[in-house]
């Protein structure tokens, strides 16, 4: 959806171009659309599995994979599109402060 929406944005014409009322009212409405539209920038990890690359989002887990990284990323991206569709509108809780902490366990 955002990949579409940024080419939409790009072809849009300028309003004293438009002739066609069903052309304006569906350029109003992917305008709408675009004005909607949240950005947010994620960390990914990008590894070799095999002959396969896998990408993955640090958060939210979400991850993909492809025969190249350029892909493995393309594909990530569109994964996690589909992820955010279905996200509730207030889907991050801000953080006021972080903390990293050491923990040290016993395992067998």
């Amino acid at each position: 959806m955002a990949l579409l929406c940024q080419s939409l944005k790009q072809k849009l014409p300028k309003k004293n171009q438009l002739k066609n009322k069903k052309i304006k009212i569906d350029l109003l409405f992917i305008s709408c659309i675009i004005e909607v539209m949240k950005k947010i920038t994620l960390q990914n990890v990008v590894w070799k599995e095999g002959k396969n690359f896998v990408a993955q989002s640090m958060f939210p887990d979400v991850s993909s994979f492809g025969k190249t990284k350029k892909e493995a990323l393309k594909n990530l991206a569109e994964a996690l599109e589909l992820y955010f569709e279905d996200a509730p509108k207030r889907f991050f809780t801000p953080i006021k402060s972080l903390q990293i902490e050491k923990q040290t366990f016993c395992y067998a």
